[in-house]
């Protein structure tokens, strides 16, 4: 009987091992689930492993792979602990042969290491039958992708560098990039690197390395191939572009196929028979020689890529080398992580700079506005010396920096710690400070489409100041085209030769305002200088244009230098970037000896200079404000900011009869982001209610209950509430007739002396529980509910939406009180806050579990919850609604 049910086993395990992967023992993974969440990350690239969505084949028995593969012990999982704030987690598909893991990726882990000394390199594999047998057989523990994130959460790691070791852009690559995206919250940043095969370049370099590794083979009468994965993804297709750089290179002899797409092996035999070859080396194009390698490739099965070869005729030679072996494409894959650190590490010091963020600004700002930039040296030695050059000469205004990318804003501040205000915050700053002349100077090169969006964001506040004056870019007039022309030419001089090109790059802009390039070649050219060129990243005239127009020229050298006020991205990257389409590449591929200057224009005195002229003009042009008070005007439409709707769907306005009298704190909704209280308070008294606005700013001296043309008509005669002195704040005291209801109120900006209409709301689910009175609320005792234990449907509302709670929910009800049973979606949340009371979980597992009081139904009920997936805990303000119709007895 014994042996029956072995036998009946023995054909289980064979079965489903056939319908693994293709007939043979493949070690293959399941994906990982996609998200939303964004994430910092290189461009996709691929895996040598990407297998079409399936489960996983079940492991294989112990007594099913025991022949040597050798041991084990020599190789370093690198799963310790003590990681430090920066980690660089190498993640591979995996190999259950040892010498081969050892000999690959433990290769590539070690470079790794040695290329970054800085930070501690740790493994992890994506295939858990992998590792559950390696485990079982040999008695080493390698992470998983989630133990090795989970084990860095743990350790408290800040900067998360991800480098995966997959050949190519495909599932297996995407799966790796969807489950760290699970973790985005979880690090101050994340990196995740190219794979091997991204660029033209890195294809060349991969054939020229697989190329110089099978040399001794090529002697004229020998096909040389190389089995690829394959994969249904669309990433496919590096098997043929692989193919057609070999050709191109002469390899007329070298071959690609691939184990489980196109070309099969069949399409490989056809091509090598259509040749006089007598013999065929087989190599693996995969990181690891692992199971496909030892069984698929160069097995005894009838259906090897041995065998078929040997049956044609051929004499066969199989090679188990992966590429992870090779010294050059361990290179490769740390040159890809170095590139995604680079602006990360290597871009300067921040705390040499300083970000203009400070209050005390006084009635007089000057707002320098600049794109921005995470160089952190080109920052301050460009953008930082302008704000310089401002202060040293508008002694008489305070200067305060804005950028306008918020991209680079919060890479800064995740990287350095450094905070630098957008262009809302830097203007909520000087309304705040009560400035009432704000100058502002963007640093753009030209009146494009980024200089249009300072002015209109600016025209948003147009109520707030008593003035605004916004100087000119940098090409305004013939005279700055003029002035730069000459800047540039200076800069460069030495190395004006005769036998030298130099050349600009701009950005290019798709807006008219591009045409400023060709006229900038037009002064350079009437100046007499033909050996300057200028070109554009994303516009006309392009690296190509200049190429050729060098090429005409009887040049052996060419400088490039940014046409820009900061040497960024762009010039790091596009011009002087070693990948094969950046500019250096460009000019060196095509025979010259390249200089790159990484300076931005704004490091130069000439250029800060017109930037203070372009300033000092505009001072100069501007009106003067008028004095005293005028309340007899109302607003246009025209002078409004935009209004939002502050009224939610389904708010219901609550009334004073539904409240305790008292003093509570409440929330305010208003429909302009330019009229803000720092804090509210709500007094109820004898039926009727009054909110209490602490503003810090004085930019609105007088409020009035109604529209504003109606204030406008009353011209303070009645009606005005006037802010009172408070100490620290000044103080609004507003009528409030309901909450949960939009109020029409009119503020007058005491800089434009105009009357502004105010839409404003005072949120009734702010307030504590003790500040509504008996029978507002639908409570266990109103709903007549015995003691006991019930079920109840909940519904979860805010946060980013990703988290949830089990539905429906447990209730109990004892004494008339009732307590529901809230199991989170995450474990990660370690106290809740229900009407101002703490909780703590009686559970983690499987999900946050907490029993608190159930205030109301039918009602959102605000709690807070704090999660400790981020590197600090964080409350995060919910609410939860508990639906009083789904009832039931448990």
């Amino acid at each position: 009987m014994k042996r029956c049910i072995a036998l009946a086993l023995s054909l289980l395990l064979a079965l489903s091992l056939l319908a693994g992967c293709g007939g043979n023992k493949t070690e293959t993974t399941t994906t990982a689930p996609a998200t939303d969440t964004n994430v910092s990350t290189a461009p996709p690239a691929a895996s040598d492993s990407d297998l079409p969505k399936a489960t996983e084949a079940p492991a294989e028995e112990d007594d099913e792979e025991n022949y040597d593969t050798g041991d084990a012990s020599l190789d370093d999982p690198l799963n310790a602990d003590g990681i430090g704030e920066t980690e660089l987690l190498v993640v591979s598909f995996g190999t259950s042969y040892n010498d081969s893991r050892r000999e690959t990726i433990g290769a590539i882990e070690k470079a790794m290491v040695e290329a970054f000394p800085e930070v501690s390199v740790r493994r992890a594999f994506t295939s858990n039958i992998i590792i559950d047998h390696i485990a079982r057989r040999d008695g080493e523990v390698i992470d998983d992708m989630t133990q090795a994130l989970d084990r860095a959460v743990a350790n408290g790691v800040k900067n998360l560098i991800v480098q995966p070791t997959h050949l190519m852009p495909g599932f297996e690559y995407s799966d790796v990039v969807n489950e760290v995206a699970q973790y985005a919250d979880a690090f101050d940043s994340i990196i995740i690197g190219k794979p091997v095969l991204n660029t033209e370049q890195d294809f060349r370099r991969v054939a020229e390395t697989i190329a110089a590794d099978t040399a001794s083979y090529d002697d004229g009468k020998t096909a040389i191939v190389f089995m690829g994965h394959g994969t249904e993804a669309d990433s496919n297709a590096v098997y043929a572009k692989m193919q057609t750089v070999l050709t191109g290179m002469g390899l007329a002899n070298y071959y690609i196929g691939t184990v489980e797409a196109e070309p099969s092996v069949e399409d490989v035999l056809a091509a090598v028979k259509a040749g006089n070859y007598s013999r065929v080396v087989l190599q693996p194009l995969m990181i690891v020689a692992g199971d496909h390698a030892n069984n698929d490739m160069a097995g005894g099965e009838e259906d090897s890529w041995d065998t078929i070869f040997r049956e044609a005729g051929y004499e066969v030679v199989p090679v188990l080398k992966g590429l992870g072996s090779m010294p050059a494409i361990q290179q490769l894959l740390v040159e890809h992580c170095a590139y995604s650190m680079e602006d990360d590490y290597t871009t300067g010091d921040a705390s040499l700079d300083d970000p203009l963020n400070a209050d005390g600004i006084g009635e007089t700002e000057l707002l320098v506005v600049s794109f921005g930039t995470s160089y952190n040296d080109s920052r301050r030695e460009t953008i930082g010396a302008i704000e310089q050059a401002m202060i040293e000469a508008f002694p008489g205004a305070d200067v305060r920096r804005g950028f306008t990318s918020n991209i680079i804003i919060d890479h800064v501040a995740r990287r350095d710690g450094e905070v630098i205000d957008d262009m809302t915050q830097a203007l909520d700053r000087a309304v705040a400070n009560g400035v009432k002349t704000l100058i502002v100077q963007p640093t753009h090169l030209m009146d494009g489409f980024e200089y249009n969006d300072v002015v209109n964001e600016i025209a948003q506040y147009g109520d707030a100041f008593d003035q605004i004056v916004i100087g000119r870019p940098i090409l305004d007039t013939d005279e700055d085209f003029k002035t730069v022309a000459e800047t540039i030419v200076e800069a460069t001089a030495e190395y004006d030769d005769g036998e030298t090109a130099i050349v600009f790059m701009g950005h290019g802009t798709e807006a008219d305002s591009n045409a400023v390039y060709a006229k900038m070649q037009t002064v350079l050219t009437g100046m007499g200088k033909t050996n300057y060129y200028i070109g554009t990243v994303e516009a006309e005239p392009s690296v190509e244009d200049v190429l050729e127009l060098v090429q005409a020229g009887n040049y052996s050298r060419v400088v490039l230098e940014p046409l820009m006020i900061v040497a960024g991205d762009h010039a790091n990257n596009d011009m002087a970037g070693g990948e094969e389409d950046s500019w250096d590449t460009v000019f060196r591929d095509a025979g010259y000896e390249v200089v790159p200057i990484l300076r931005g224009l704004g490091s130069m005195p000439a250029i800060q200079q017109l930037l203070v002229a372009h300033c000092a003009a505009a001072v100069e042009a501007a009106g003067v404000s008028l004095d005293g008070q005028d309340l007899s005007k109302a607003a246009s439409a025209a002078d409004m900011t935009a209004v939002e709707d502050v009224v939610e769907p389904g708010m219901v306005p609550v009334s004073a009869e539904s409240l305790v009298d008292g003093t509570y704190p409440v929330e305010m909704r208003s429909s302009s982001s330019m009229f803000k209280a720092d804090h509210v308070d709500l007094k109820v008294e004898n039926g009727e209610m009054y909110a209490v606005l602490y503003m810090s700013s004085t930019a609105y001296p007088y409020m009035f209950a109604g529209t504003a043309a109606e204030a406008a008509a009353a011209a303070g005669a009645y009606g005005l509430i006037p802010l009172e002195d408070a100490g620290e704040f000044g103080t609004f005291t507003l009528p409030v007739e309901a909450l949960d209801a939009g109020l029409t109120f009119a503020a007058y900006s005491r800089n434009k002396e105009l009357w502004y209409d105010r839409t404003l709301l005072f949120r009734s689910d702010s307030l504590p529980g003790e500040a509504f009175s008996d029978g507002f609320f639908t409570t266990a005792q109103s709903l007549g509910l015995a003691d006991g234990n019930y079920s109840c449907a909940v519904t979860l509302e805010g946060g980013s939406g990703k988290a949830g709670v089990q539905s429906p929910a447990a209730l109990t009800v004892k004494g008339g009180v009732c307590t529901a049973t809230v199991v989170w979606s995450s474990s990660n949340y370690d106290y809740m806050k229900v009407d101002g009371e703490q909780y703590l979980p009686t559970t983690t597992d499987p999900g946050s579990t907490f029993e608190i009081p159930v205030l109301c139904f039918d009602r959102p009920m605000t709690v807070l919850a704090d999660t400790t997936a981020m590197s600090q805990p964080h409350e995060i303000e919910y609410s939860l609604c508990f639906d009083s119709a789904s009832i039931q007895a448990a």
